[in-house]
């Protein structure tokens, strides 16, 4: 696969990464929410200067700040949007507009790991970020989703890295 811009400097920084799993965790990370209703008891780990914010039963926010943040979104795809990674793509980019970063842009995506990486400006600052999503369109009418994404200034590339490992850590009792 090829690509370029921030979508490869994304790529290599993610290479450099190596296995990430709940046993890769950092000692000094605290363990948080991860969709938690009626049938979940999962968490994972983030580092101290995180905050953990729950968007609803099934929508989590990790952030630093409002630009740096790592989130896991899981539920049915509003009305409006396919039922595959372009309508999560869009989805998601109207996610992201709604939370000020404007001008969301595709920079790559591959259709066989249902994975992208797009690009958007908050406030003059050049963001980038990368998400991986799990599309199931078999019960019916409803197209369950879960995503899982982080996002940081294009200039501060090398929390890559940190963000995944919060989504690489999600344990479920």
């Amino acid at each position: 696969i090829t690509f370029g811009g921030v979508a490869e400097e994304l790529g290599d920084e993610a290479q450099r990464c190596g296995v990430q799993n709940p046993n890769t965790v950092p000692d000094n990370w605290i363990a948080v929410g991860v969709m938690t209703g009626k049938k979940h008891s999962c968490f994972t780990y983030v580092p101290q200067s995180f905050k953990y914010i729950p968007l609803g039963e099934a929508s989590n926010l990790y952030a630093e700040n409002d630009y740096t943040n790592a989130s896991i979104i899981g539920g049915v795809l509003p009305t409006g949007y396919r039922c595959d990674l372009k309508g999560v793509i869009s989805w998601y980019g109207d996610i992201v507009a709604q939370t000020g970063c404007l001008n969301p842009k595709l920079e790559w995506h591959d259709i066989r790991t249902n994975r992208f990486i797009y690009s958007c400006n908050k406030n003059g600052t050049p963001v980038v970020g990368g998400v991986q999503t799990i599309i199931d369109g078999s019960n019916g009418f409803l197209c369950s989703v879960t995503t899982m994404g982080y996002s940081m200034p294009q200039n501060n590339i090398n929390k890559t890295c940190q963000l995944s490992q919060i989504l690489h850590g999600v344990k479920c009792a």
